[in-house]
Formats: C-alpha cells, sequence, structure tokens
C-alpha cells in the first residue's frame, strides 16, 4: 500500500554532497520531510523523498551550504508531465484504470474445497442458483442465505463458509453423514417380506399373529401392533421382532454368443475455447458428427503474479462410441454368468445365508440360459406403518 501511495504522489532518487550533508537531513528530519533509505557513500549521502518535498528542501540546502542533485525520478506525476500532450496515451490510461476499478467489484474466480460426496459441479450450480458465480457483483452477494440453501440442499453438508476476498470467493465445506433418526413412536405391524417356514422368533414390542413351525405367505401378518390390556383397553405400539425363516428363490440369468461390443476411438476429438465469466468462446471449429460419444472438459484458469482471473482455458475431449459385433466363446459366456450370479447374490440377497443353491441350465440358439433354486435362512420381518381412518 505504501509503495502505491508513493507511485500516485511521485518521489526522486537524490544524492547530498558538501560538508556536512548530515546537517541538511536533520534540518529536513525537524521540518516533518519524509526522507528514506538513506545510504552514504564516499562522503556523499543517497536517499529518496517525495517530490513536493524535494523542491521545499532546495531552499535548506543552501542554508546548509550542501548541494542536492537528482539521480531518478519515479511515479505518476512525472509519467504525466512526460506524456502531457500524448492525450491518447492518457486517456487510454486513465480508461484502464476505470476497467480495473470496475471489474474489481465483480467475482473473478470461486474456490471450493472440501467436497467429496458431492461433485464440484452440482456445488456449483447450487452456489449459481444462490448468486454465487463467476460474472456476480460481490455486493449483491447473501452469504448467510447461500449457506442455508446449500444445507438444505445437501443435508450431508454440516458446515459451510463463504468468504469473499476481493474478487474471489472462498466456499469451504465440510461433510457429514446425513444422519435418519429411527421411527419409535408411529403404530407399526410387521409382515412377512417372503414366503418362509418360520425357524426362529424375537419379538420386543407387539402380539404375536404365528409361531415357531409356522408356514407363512408374503404380506402375512407375523407381529400386531394391537396389544390386549386390561378391562378391554387396546394400546397400539410399534412392533418390533426379528423373525428368521427358511425361503426359498429362484433367479434366471442368460448370456448371449453374440454381442455387440461398445468401444472408443483411440484419439478423442479436441474442441479448444476459452471461458471468461462463464461465457464460452470457441477457438477450434472441430465438428463431432456421432451422437454417441463420451465428453470430457478439462479447464485450466489464467494465474497472473499468483493471482486467479475469470479467465479459462477449454478443452473439450469427445471420445466416440462404435458398436461391433463379437462372438463369445464358451469360457467367457461362463465367466459372464458367474458375474452376474455373484452381483445377484451381493446385493439382491443381501442379508440372507445361503444354505442350498440347485442350478438348471440349458442353451438354445447361442443363448445359455441358467436357473438357480436357492435355499437361504434369513429375516423376513417387515415394518408396515399403521393407518387409521378418520
Amino acid at each position: 500500500m505504501l509503495s502505491v501511495l508513493r507511485f500516485f504522489k511521485g518521489y526522486v532518487d537524490f544524492s547530498v554532497s558538501g560538508k556536512y550533508p548530515e546537517r541538511f537531513l536533520n534540518s529536513a528530519f525537524r521540518a516533518g520531510v519524509n526522507v528514506w533509505s538513506q545510504k552514504s557513500e564516499n562522503g556523499t549521502i543517497k536517499a529518496k523523498m517525495y517530490v513536493g518535498d524535494y523542491k521545499r528542501s532546495r531552499i535548506k540546502a543552501r542554508k546548509t551550504g550542501v548541494r542536492l542533485r537528482v539521480i531518478k525520478r519515479h511515479g505518476l506525476p512525472f509519467f504525466v508531465n512526460k506524456n502531457k500532450n500524448r492525450v491518447g496515451l492518457l486517456a487510454g490510461s486513465v480508461f484502464f484504470f476505470l476497467i480495473i476499478f470496475f471489474m474489481s467489484s465483480f467475482v473473478w474466480t470461486v474456490n471450493i474445497e472440501g467436497v467429496t460426496a458431492v461433485s464440484q459441479n452440482d456445488i456449483r450450480e447450487a452456489l449459481r442458483d444462490c448468486g454465487v458465480y463467476e460474472g456476480a457483483l460481490t455486493s449483491e452477494i447473501d452469504v448467510q442465505w447461500a449457506k442455508r440453501q446449500l444445507s438444505h440442499k445437501y443435508p450431508m453438508i454440516t458446515w459451510s463458509a463463504i468468504n469473499i476476498h476481493g474478487s474471489n470467493v472462498d466456499v469451504i465445506i465440510k461433510e457429514g453423514q446425513e444422519k435418519n433418526k429411527p421411527d419409535i413412536t408411529t403404530p407399526a405391524d410387521i409382515v412377512a417380506k417372503k414366503d418362509g417356514f418360520i425357524i426362529a422368533m424375537e419379538t420386543r414390542d407387539g402380539a404375536n399373529m404365528v409361531k415357531l413351525g409356522d408356514s407363512v405367505l408374503k404380506g402375512q401378518l407375523l407381529v400386531s401392533s394391537a396389544m390386549e390390556l386390561q378391562e378391554m383397553d387396546t394400546r397400539f405400539v410399534r412392533a418390533q421382532s426379528k423373525i428368521m425363516a427358511q425361503t426359498s428363490e429362484i433367479a434366471e440369468f442368460t448370456a448371449d454368443k453374440n454381442i455387440e461390443l461398445i468401444t472408443s476411438a483411440k484419439e478423442p476429438v479436441k474442441r479448444l475455447g476459452i471461458s471468461v465469466f462463464n461465457f464460452n468462446l470457441p477457438i477450434s471449429m472441430s465438428q463431432v458428427n456421432s451422437k454417441s460419444c463420451n465428453k470430457i472438459i478439462e479447464e485450466n484458469s489464467l494465474v497472473l503474479n499468483g493471482v486467479l482471473t475469470p479467465v479459462s482455458f477449454v478443452t473439450e475431449k469427445n471420445y466416440v462410441y462404435e458398436k461391433k459385433d463379437f462372438t463369445r466363446t464358451e469360457e467367457m459366456m461362463e465367466k459372464a454368468l458367474q458375474v452376474k450370479e455373484a452381483l445377484y447374490e451381493t446385493f439382491h440377497m443381501q442379508g440372507a445365508v445361503i444354505t442350498g443353491r440347485t442350478v438348471y441350465e440349458e442353451e438354445e440358439q447361442g443363448r445359455i440360459t441358467r436357473k438357480n433354486a436357492y435355499s437361504c435362512i434369513e429375516d423376513i420381518a417387515e415394518t408396515v406403518p399403521v393407518i387409521f381412518e378418520q
């Protein structure tokens, strides 16, 4: 800040020579003259002084018997005086500073830190809806409202901060697990989510409607929320029970010998552009004719003297996909069936213990069909809220 002030006021590098140059400096200090960067060389003192103080100090130099000499001139007053006849240059300089002042009232960059569960693009879109984006007026950004909107849209965001530093906006986010408190107040029954044969029951609340060894059907009431009390009174609770049953399930998997493979070109079609305040200007005119392609966009912001600018260089890479016919071997088909089985058992039968598996397989017209009959032990209890009619 001090260097900027000196530039606008203008200052000179000068030398003081004579019999006692120290007398001149002491006299200047007593008069409140600002002198800095003093340096003595061979009986001559060199220093710096504002141009206005230098003009007044020439009288003191004559009184103290020293000689002042300007070595170098610095600052805006000398620049203006040197170019006073060049109106265009001066007008351009004034216009340049006005543009810089005007542009500094807008957001140049938005930096986001701490995001893992949500993509940065989604956060940027949410911030844009809140008025925080490149090109927005910094004076019109409502930080508190934007933070509330972020937390409302993404409950996993436990804390956020939006800091405005000049033309840069830093968004810092802390994420946590979204906590869903279990409902323990709404009355609910427990019904069977599958057909099965009950082998174990552990009821913590509610009235049992079945017993060990019973065979039940999907949707059948297992534990009721209605509990009979004394004096013909009924209390409705949220039934809680773990009911283990033997169940069976049939799953079908297929694998075709002739399939279509989707492959992408090794070299992508590149399109270059420049983004200024999110306004995209294309540089290259490469065309992508195919609709089947994967687009990857790389954006590199322009940094000047360690400061991010609202100018970015955009590279768009388009990987074009093609469909090709492919014939699989028996080994490949077997591998495909095994993968489908593993995915089904991992995700669809999660929580069930497979006690037996019977496999039926048939091949017809280039397709293998495999049917698996599973025998399992699993918890078939499903909580269903009770709806009371008005």
